[in-house]
């Protein structure tokens, strides 16, 4: 059995993409929509900078962007690059992409019982389009290769008198209704509170009835500021492959991620009691992987999978397996001195987040941390 050793999200150039959804937290961001560009480093640099060797084992791998992932044209190559050095990965994609799924369809066996597809289920856009059956399509292309899937609905109030058809039409399509996801209003950043008109208890029934244990989850932490010391950016680490920089997690503090010198240690380091999130709205990700050791949450399958009314699932047993661990299960958990550590670093660093003036200052006093462990 492969032992899961750290989670890389890699965010892939480019903010473009072929929906327009209002709920899409992108419409809240000033910046304008960047055309797909190819990564900041080819498929065996990546492979290189991070090797099982060098990661400390394998790692779940995930492929996203800010827009739709796989209008980038060279994603296959850098997908099959993690694969080939023995990592699990995770494309996440609007599944409308039909050159992209032909290209994943074609991976031989072994490669692609260690992939799966994470599909946003964007209804009002397949179906106003009229790319519902494209959609279903391309997931069974990649389903029928041997890959795993799994078809996440952002659920939103403007849909709700359409549900019943949305679960009939799914688990007539893929065996199993799809899961369902949290949505959160990005326009306000600093709390991002539920996206609906619907009070919390209406909202927990109306989409409850899809049976998800991925939105019975993630709604329970909703909202939910995590005070527990958590791994992210030890055991987890966001990478920008457009500007080829690193950071902890979303907010996390972020440095330039040294590519060119593969055999060079990397110092991970993790963000301790210091979250700068309002609540962990990856939740589905990060805690069900264990990043905050203790913190009551399902496994990474048991909110991905689906048994369908055929008795196939979603997840092939590679992936089922995989992801049906804890980090703390392959990694030890740091000591009392090395924790108070971590936590005065990442305390001076928040302090002159908010105090930019004194910037030269804090590049003093946090040198001597910088390559610590």
């Amino acid at each position: 059995m492969d032992r899961i050793k750290r989670f890389i999200c890699i965010l892939v150039p480019g903010t473009e993409c072929n929906f327009k959804c209002r709920y899409c937290y992108l419409q809240h961001c000033d910046k304008p929509a960047v055309p797909p560009r190819p990564f900041k480093h080819p498929p065996e640099t990546l492979r290189k900078a991070f090797s099982k060797e060098r990661m400390g084992g394998t790692c779940m791998v995930n492929f996203t962007a800010h827009g739709e992932t796989m209008l980038l044209p060279d994603l296959p190559a850098h997908v099959r690059a993690m694969l080939e050095e023995g990592h699990y990965v995770e494309v996440v994609t609007n599944a409308t992409v039909s050159k992209a799924f032909g290209e994943f369809a074609k991976f031989p066996k072994e490669l692609l019982s260690h992939l799966m597809f994470k599909c946003s289920y964007h209804w009002q856009q397949l179906k106003g389009k009229g790319l519902l059956d494209r959609f279903f399509a391309n997931v069974k292309t990649v389903r029928d290769a041997g890959a795993s899937f799994t078809v996440e609905l952002m659920p939103h109030d403007e849909i709700v008198p359409e549900i019943d058809e949305i679960i009939a039409t799914t688990t007539c399509e893929l065996g199993a209704p799809p899961h369902v996801t949290v949505g959160r209003d990005a326009e306000y950043r600093e709390n991002l509170p539920l996206l609906t008109k619907m009070s919390r208890e209406e909202y927990a029934k109306t989409w409850g009835r899809f049976g998800s244990k991925l939105f019975e989850y993630k709604l329970s932490v909703f909202g939910k500021k995590q005070t527990g010391f958590c791994y992210a950016g030890d055991w987890m680490m966001v990478l920008d492959s457009g500007t080829g920089t690193v950071s902890q997690c979303y907010r996390g503090y972020r440095t330039s991620f040294p590519f060119e010198k593969p055999s060079e240690p990397i110092g991970f380091k993790a963000i301790g009691n210091h979250c700068r999130e309002p609540h962990c709205y990856n939740a589905h990700a990060w805690l069900t992987f264990g990043c905050i050791p203790g913190e009551e949450a399902p496994y990474y399958d048991e909110v991905r999978n689906r048994k369908c009314v055929d008795g196939t699932e979603w997840l092939t047993p590679e992936c089922k397996e995989f992801f049906h661990q804890k980090f703390g299960e392959n990694n030890p958990e740091y000591g009392i001195v090395r924790k108070f550590a971590v936590n005065g670093e990442m305390a001076i660093r928040g302090f002159f987040k908010s105090n930019h003036s004194a910037k030269n200052t804090a590049k003093a006093v946090l040198s001597p941390f910088r390559r610590g462990r």
